[in-house]
C-alpha cells in the first residue's frame, strides 16, 4: 500500500474555517498517528558534512539521480527550492550517486539547489530512509537541528505541505484562492475522503487518457486533470502532475480553504456533459463518489487492483433508460446502416448461444425489450430475433421516435464521438472476462461504417 504523507500542522488562526464537519477533529488523529511515526519536535543527528550546509529551515531530499520517481518529482522540487527562499528556508539535495550522473538531472529539472554527495552513504541511515525519493523537513534549534515533519517516500504534489512547514501563515498561507495544491495534499489531513476517492473511476481518470493515446488531445485533457492550464494546476510541461479527477477538480483550487464554499454539484455537468456521457444525472452519480466509504486494508487493496486492471464495473457508463422498438424500425430512416448490420456478427448474436438460450448471457447477445433492466432477464424480456440490435449501441428508441429533433433522445456514435462514450457502451459487453482479445479499435473497425 503507498503511505500517503500526513501533514502536521495546527494553526493557531486557522479555526474552523473552511474545514467540513469534524474535519479538525480528523486533523488532530492525523497529527497523532503521525507524531509517533516520525516524531516532530526531536531532534536529529546528521552526517557533519550535510549537518554545516543547514543554516536555515531545510528540506532534506534524498534521492537518486536515476531512479523514475526521482525523476518525476525533480521539477516539483526545484521549483519548491524557488518557493522555500521567499520563507527564509531552502532544499538540500543528497545523492550516493557519483557526481558525474548529479549533472544530467540538474539540467533536466533546473535544479538551482545544493546537492552533497554522501561518499559513504550515512544520510539515509540517519534519517530512517528505506528508499528514494525521501525527504525530511529539518531547523536548527538549540545548537542542533530538529525534525519538523518528513516524507517517506516524497510523492508529488507534496510541495504544498512542505512549503506550509516553513510558511509563516502555516498551511493557509499555502491555500490561497485560485492556487491549485494537489490531490496529494488534500488527502494529507482528509484522510477517510482520500482513500474512498482512490476507489472511484475519478482516481484513474488520467490512466484512461493513456491506454487511449489521448494524452495530448485538447478535447480531451481538461477533464482528466486538475486545474487545467491554471496557477498551480496541469500544463503540458508538467504533463504528470496534477491528472486524474482530483479533490480540486469538483472542490475548486485549494478546496474550499480560501472561505469560499464552491458547490461541487454544479461541476459535473462541466465534464459530463451530453458529449462525453451517457445518461448522465447527478443523483445517479453521487452514490458512486461517497466520500466516506471506508473499507478495511485488505478489502481496499483488492478494490484498487481489480478497478486499475480494469475489472470494475463503471454504473455510470450505461445508455439511458426506455423501451426499444427494435431494429426493423429503425430500418425505416437508416437502411444504408442497417444493410451494413445485417452482415454484421452483432446481427447473429443470439445464434451462437446453446438453446434454448437463458441466463445472463442473453443480455449480451439480444437487444432488451427495455433498456435499464435488470441483467440476466428472461428470453421474453428481449428480442432475440434481432441479436444485438441497433439500440443496444445507441440506445433505447422510444423517445427518438416520438421525436427525432430531440437533443439527447439517442446515441448518435458519429465520426465526431469521443472514443470514451463508444468504448463504455462496447466494454458493457466486451470485457476482459468473457472477451478477452477483443481490441476497441479493431472491433470499432469491423462494424458499419461510422
Amino acid at each position: 500500500m503507498r503511505w500517503w504523507p500526513l501533514l502536521l500542522w495546527m494553526g493557531a488562526d486557522g479555526g474552523d474555517r473552511g474545514w467540513t464537519p469534524g474535519g479538525k477533529a480528523a486533523a488532530v488523529a492525523a497529527m497523532t498517528e503521525a507524531m509517533a511515526v516520525r516524531e516532530p519536535g526531536a531532534p536529529i543527528q546528521l552526517p557533519a558534512f550535510l549537518a554545516e550546509a543547514i543554516d536555515r529551515p531545510t528540506l532534506v531530499f534524498y534521492f537518486s539521480p536515476g531512479c523514475g520517481h526521482c525523476q518525476r518529482v525533480g521539477a516539483e522540487v526545484s521549483a519548491l527550492h524557488k518557493d522555500l527562499s521567499a520563507h527564509g528556508a531552502q532544499v538540500v539535495g543528497v545523492t550516493t550517486a557519483n557526481p558525474v550522473d548529479v549533472v544530467p538531472f540538474r539540467a533536466a529539472y533546473g535544479a538551482t539547489y545544493p546537492i552533497l554527495h554522501d561518499a559513504r552513504r550515512q544520510v539515509g541511515a540517519a534519517m530512517g530512509a528505506r528508499s528514494t525519493p525521501s525527504a525530511l523537513f529539518v531547523r536548527p534549534e538549540g545548537g542542533g537541528l530538529q525534525v519538523v515533519d518528513g516524507w517517506y517516500p516524497y510523492l508529488p504534489e507534496s510541495a504544498a505541505m512542505v512549503e506550509a512547514r516553513a510558511h509563516p501563515g502555516g498551511m493557509f498561507g499555502v491555500l490561497v484562492a485560485g492556487n491549485y495544491v494537489g490531490t496529494a495534499t488534500c488527502g494529507s489531513c482528509h484522510r477517510v475522503e482520500h482513500k474512498a476517492w482512490s476507489l472511484t473511476h475519478h482516481s484513474i481518470a488520467w490512466g484512461t487518457l493513456i491506454d487511449q493515446k489521448a494524452t495530448d488531445r485538447a478535447d480531451c485533457v481538461p477533464c482528466h486533470v486538475i486545474g487545467h492550464n491554471e496557477p498551480g494546476g496541469w500544463t503540458p510541461a508538467q504533463p504528470h502532475d496534477r491528472v486524474d479527477v482530483g479533490c480540486e477538480a469538483c472542490h475548486g483550487a485549494s478546496g474550499p480553504h480560501d472561505g469560499r464554499i464552491t458547490n461541487p454539484l454544479e461541476r459535473c455537468a462541466s465534464c459530463h456533459d451530453d458529449a462525453h456521457s451517457l445518461a448522465f444525472s447527478v443523483e445517479r452519480a453521487m452514490p458512486h463518489i461517497d466520500h466516506f466509504r471506508n473499507p478495511d486494508e485488505e478489502t481496499w487493496r483488492r478494490a484498487v487492483l481489480e478497478m486499475r486492471a480494469g475489472r470494475t464495473p463503471r454504473p455510470m457508463a450505461t445508455l439511458p433508460e426506455g423501451r426499444t422498438v427494435g431494429a426493423a424500425t429503425c430500418r425505416t430512416c437508416h437502411p444504408d446502416h442497417a444493410e451494413s448490420w445485417d452482415r454484421d456478427p452483432h446481427r447473429a448474436a443470439m445464434s451462437v448461444l446453446p438453446t434454448p438460450a437463458e441466463g445472463a448471457c442473453i443480455s449480451c447477445h439480444a437487444t432488451p425489450q427495455r433498456l435499464g433492466g435488470v441483467k440476466g432477464a428472461a428470453p421474453s424480456e428481449h428480442r432475440v430475433d434481432e441479436g444485438v440490435g441497433c439500440e443496444a449501441c445507441h440506445g433505447p428508441g422510444e423517445a427518438h421516435v416520438a421525436d427525432p429533433s430531440a437533443k439527447g433522445s439517442i446515441q448518435a456514435l458519429g465520426n465526431d464521438c469521443p472514443v470514451c462514450i463508444v468504448e463504455a457502451i462496447c466494454t458493457t459487453c466486451h470485457t476482459a472476462e468473457h472477451d478477452p482479445d477483443w481490441d476497441l479499435d479493431e472491433g470499432v473497425k469491423a462494424i458499419h461504417p461510422r
